[in-house]
């Protein structure tokens, strides 16, 4: 049986008219696939409930969070377990160098240097700096051009000289940094996105990005924070999950569909990665249709 090609696991580059690239979110949502990008994220979630993975650290979201990520740091979003189903979120992508390659050198903005140094192992706002930061981020994503970037020296700013951004992975998790690590990681989980639904092991993926099988593990659980067999069932899950939502296939036909050949086996899984059945998890999409 065929199984359709899932999106990519990467964010599209920024568009080049934009410096400072503004997401907002007010609808029904159930967050995104895996994945990193280059630029630098600044997210604010006002409403919304449901768990992130940010590289190595598994945390539910709370509604007026705030996270930023680094470079290249894997992560994932999901709303799924979102009482209302209805999200209210802004996410603002912009590059380290938004003022010129060599303009975090000067004196002036040590401190800033350092918040995005930090920001590689993921920063969350705790205490009375989430409601200041989430009032300016409101004023950035309402502004454009110079203002815009204006908006984000100030978050930057207020960000760098706070003691409350607490450190989101675990001190030993390794971003993706080198340009080879990235291509490698993308062409990994490029073919296992692909295949997913297929009886793949971790020698083949192994062998498309011309690595040993456990010179690959290591890399794989360095800069993913999950284990190779982990993340096909993220992804098998995932797929799942749309299939039961937007489908009216049985679960049995969802489950062989998605690689899961002994039901057991699916069902296990997917309280796993969602926490309830794929019955359950289906009657929910339903109600929330209807609201």
């Amino acid at each position: 049986m065929a199984m359709q090609k899932t999106p990519r696991l990467f964010a599209a580059p920024q568009r080049a008219d934009e410096s400072v690239r503004v997401i907002r979110i007010d609808e029904r949502y159930t967050g995104c696939s895996w994945h990193f990008h280059p630029e630098l994220q600044l997210c604010h979630v006002a409403r919304g409930r449901g768990e992130r993975l940010v590289g190595d650290r598994l945390c539910e979201i709370e509604p007026g969070e705030i996270v930023l990520l680094g470079s290249n740091l894997p992560h994932v979003w999901r709303y799924d377990k979102c009482d209302l189903g209805h999200i209210e979120a802004t996410v603002i992508h912009f590059d380290a160098s938004v003022l010129g390659n060599d303009w975090l050198n000067r004196p002036e903005l040590r401190d800033v240097r350092l918040l995005l140094s930090r920001a590689s192992q993921g920063l969350q706002a705790t205490g009375l700096l989430r409601e200041r930061l989430a009032q300016r981020i409101v004023q950035l994503a309402a502004s454009t051009g110079l203002r815009r970037i204006i908006g984000l020296l100030e978050l930057l700013h207020q960000m760098s000289e706070s003691r409350e951004m607490q450190t989101i992975c675990g001190a030993g998790f390794q971003p993706v940094a080198a340009q080879l690590d990235v291509e490698r990681l993308r062409r990994a989980c490029d073919f296992i996105t692909e295949h997913a639904h297929e009886q793949i092991s971790r020698d083949t993926v192994a062998d498309v990005v011309h690595m040993s099988g456990s010179g690959f593990s290591r890399f794989f659980k360095s800069h993913t924070g999950m284990t190779f067999q982990e993340f096909v069932s993220d992804v098998r899950i995932s797929r799942a999950c749309e299939l039961l939502g937007s489908t009216s296939r049985s679960v049995t036909e969802i489950a062989l569909e998605c690689g899961f050949h002994e039901m057991t086996t699916f069902n296990r899984t997917f309280r796993k990665f969602r926490d309830t059945t794929p019955t359950s998890y289906r009657s929910m999409v339903a109600q929330l249709s209807k609201d």
